[in-house]
């Protein structure tokens, strides 16, 4: 299973709860450099650790 489809599974089970997933599933932009004068902006998640330890549950019973 990928990263995107983990964060995406954990997205769903904090739906079905009532937790407020933009407390744990913080979007950023972000610029890198990608030359040595160019830069470009990416899309980047910060997880807490609830939102890490959902994410891994996940993939857990994935196992099973």
């Amino acid at each position: 299973m990928d990263k995107l489809t983990q964060k995406q599974e954990a997205k769903t089970a904090y739906k079905n709860s009532s937790i407020e997933i933009s407390d744990h599933f913080h979007h950023l932009a972000k610029m890198v450099e990608i030359d040595s004068d160019v830069k470009r902006e990416i899309e980047d998640i910060m997880l807490t650790r609830y939102a890490c330890y959902l994410i891994t549950q996940k993939e857990d019973s994935k196992n099973d």
